[in-house]
């Protein structure tokens, strides 16, 4: 029950999170702005997993939980003392039936709407399939000792926070489709190598996981980033909210799936890794296509837009 209630709170403030960019960063500087935000998550691999690990060992499991409340009330108390409201979508004139309810029918019923958030299941899908056990991975098949998980997620999040801004400023500069198309190529075939890995050295394994992940964001942030640009102002929070959940309803999917496909031998090791890759590899080029649609009517909606205000500046 803790867990359920935290994912609901977390998952709206991650939406929220999502439509502020969305109202106060122009579509062309997004991705830049992204790729700090999806930092956090590095600066938590860096931190957050080996810190808990050593609270946890010291003061025992409950330690991470209370350090997380810690952090998250002042945090919560600067954010209502500091920050602005972001109100704009609220002066939007609305139909006198309008509710909550009516309006996250009316957003899951719109045609562009379900193919976005057929697209985020589909990539949360993919994208979730090798986490749940990629730690046991490393240490039954791999061989990296168990104290060594630490260092292999502080470097590969050390690097992380590295590539991630190159990653956004790249994707605005460069096309955020081309840059997700890329990252996919680069993200399947680290996916393929790694899943296949035997006994392997510490630091060839973290070299690894550095590609891979670097591949992984990649495709995370312009896809994020093009999926911010979908629903109309009035729409943003239920839509951002919708998406959200799906993402996480898919990891929760991906974990079951993965589940029934890992087979686990009397030695500790996993077998059957290497086709949860290549399961996740072909996830992966569906999500090509499908993210294509979804670049196609942003770049018709970013022209429709660019040519009704030259109208305006005429008139």
């Amino acid at each position: 029950m803790a867990r359920i209630v935290t994912g609901i709170f977390g998952g709206v403030i991650a939406s929220v999170s999502l439509a502020i960019v969305t109202d106060e960063f122009d579509l062309n500087v997004r991705s830049r702005v992204m790729g700090f935000i999806q930092m956090s998550f590095a600066v938590a691999q860096v931190a957050g997993i080996p810190f808990g690990i050593y609270l946890a060992n010291v003061f025992g499991w409950h330690a991470p939980f209370m350090l997380i409340v810690g952090i998250g009330i002042p945090a919560g108390m600067m954010m209502m003392r500091l920050m602005r409201p972001i109100d704009t979508h609220l002066s939007i004139v609305r139909p006198a039936d309008h509710n909550a309810f009516n309006h996250l029918r009316k957003t899951i019923s719109q045609p562009i709407y379900i193919k976005a958030f057929a697209t985020t299941a589909l990539l949360s899908l993919g994208g979730f399939l090798m986490m749940p056990f990629s730690s046991a991975f490393l240490v039954n098949n791999i061989l990296i000792p168990q104290e060594n998980l630490p260092l292999v997620f502080m470097f590969t999040g050390m690097a992380t926070i590295i590539i991630l801004p190159i990653v956004g400023r790249i994707s605005d500069t460069f096309g955020k489709f081309r840059v997700f198309t890329i990252g996919t190529i680069v993200a399947s075939g680290m996916i393929i190598f790694y899943t296949n890995l035997s006994v392997t050295p510490l630091w060839e394994v973290v070299l690894i996981n550095v590609f891979l992940f670097a591949g992984i964001m990649s495709r995370m942030i312009p896809a994020t980033t093009l999926m911010t640009a979908i629903p109309e102002l009035a729409d943003r929070g239920a839509f951002m909210s919708i998406s959200s959940s799906l993402q996480q309803i898919s990891g929760g999917i991906a974990s079951v799936f993965a589940g029934m496909i890992i087979v686990q031998t009397s030695s500790g090791a996993l077998k059957n890794y290497d086709v949860l890759g290549y399961t996740c590899v072909a996830l992966m080029f569906v999500g090509v296509g499908m993210m294509h649609n979804i670049n196609k009517y942003v770049e018709l909606k970013k022209d429709l837009s660019q040519s009704g205000n030259k109208e305006k500046n005429k008139l």
